[in-house]
């Protein structure tokens, strides 16, 4: 069965993949990940910015910037951070938006799951 998958383990259990020119070790709360770090591109960093989620599926920004994260059987969280500059990430709030038992991303609904 292929839907509802985590996608690309919903980006490493949400280490976020960003851009940067800057070298990684300016921002004293990086988390270290439990497991080993994707690899990326030159010019890229993952980095895990947000845990104790439960079966992510997917994730999407609103249109305030705030992360949307759907995690099957709970529901859908939204998470805003404090941006301290470069790759520094800091969770400021994380809220439960949607509380539902049944809730399942599937990309591309069109599609028999």
């Amino acid at each position: 069965m292929v839907g509802c998958k985590a996608q690309t383990a919903v980006l490493a259990a949400l280490g976020l993949l960003t851009h940067t020119t800057a070298a990684q070790g300016g921002c004293a709360s990086v988390q270290t990940p439990s497991y080993s770090r994707p690899v990326v591109g030159a010019g890229y960093v993952a980095q895990l910015v947000v845990t104790g989620l439960r079966r992510p599926r997917g994730i999407r920004f609103d249109g305030n910037g705030a992360l949307l994260v759907v995690q099957q059987g709970q529901g859908i969280q939204r998470i805003t951070f404090d941006d301290n500059g470069a790759t520094c990430l800091n969770v400021k709030e994380s809220k439960e938006l949607i509380n539902l038992s049944e809730v399942c991303f599937c990309p591309f609904p069109s599609l028999p799951y």
